[in-house]
């Protein structure tokens, strides 16, 4: 079964075979420490593909303690994209620019989800989301990204060996830049060998706050 609905499925060229669809589930921690049951959906589309699908999905925007977050999800619910604005104000560039926009208009399941990035909730959520890479690659990094437990950090270089490729590390950096689902898969965790905070594409100030959600527990595993 297509993990697209049919509003979506007409923006696919249907005479182009799928190159890769799966899904997977993860238990994860948000920055606050909440559990979250992650249910991901992943494919790879190229960036007009992308830019294709976003004609039937909607965006809206909440404000937060992490500054105002903007989501694209589906007529399911589902995440497709969790964006930050940074420290300073600015915003970054959208897969899915033509997103329709509802503005504050929003479920209360994504209020809830928002408040547990920054305020501790007992109960497990669960949180749907489709991860879209423009390739394999990015999409095994992304995937990687899962496996950093709140309270750690990895190197770039730890995730480009344990995607199987040590020695492209630039490639590494910019597949976890381009992570389109901020904070739930957590590139924030991603930091420089020499120990420095490295790169984040909501900005270093903004990566430096959602840390300091997690440094009761942090402890860097750097290898």
């Amino acid at each position: 079964m297509s993990i697209f609905p049919t509003n979506l499925r007409n923006y696919l060229d249907t005479n182009k075979p799928p190159l890769r669809i799966g899904e997977v589930a993860f238990l994860v921690e948000s920055p606050s420490g909440t559990r979250l049951r992650l249910e991901l959906s992943y494919c790879i589309l190229s960036t007009s593909e992308r830019a294709k699908m976003s004609r039937g999905l909607y965006r809206t925007e909440l404000d937060s303690a992490l500054g105002r977050i903007s989501i694209v999800y589906d007529d399911q619910e589902r995440i497709w994209e969790l964006s930050l604005e940074g420290a300073d104000g600015s915003t970054t560039e959208s897969a899915f620019p033509e997103a329709q926009s509802l503005g504050e208009s929003t479920s209360a399941g994504f209020s809830r989800l928002v408040e547990a990035l920054y305020t501790y909730i007992e109960e497990e959520l669960t949180v749907r989301c489709v991860l879209t890479a423009t390739s394999q690659f990015r999409l095994e990094v992304c995937l990687a990204l899962l496996t950093i437990p709140r309270g750690s950090l990895r190197s770039y270089q730890s995730i480009a060996e344990q995607v199987g490729q040590a020695r492209a590390l630039q490639a590494v950096g910019t597949a976890v830049g381009a992570n389109p689902i901020s904070i739930l898969i957590p590139c924030h965790r991603v930091i420089r060998s020499n120990g420095h905070i490295g790169g984040y594409a909501h900005g270093i100030a903004r990566k430096e706050q959602i840390l300091a959600y997690e440094l009761p527990s942090l402890e860097s595993s750097l290898f």
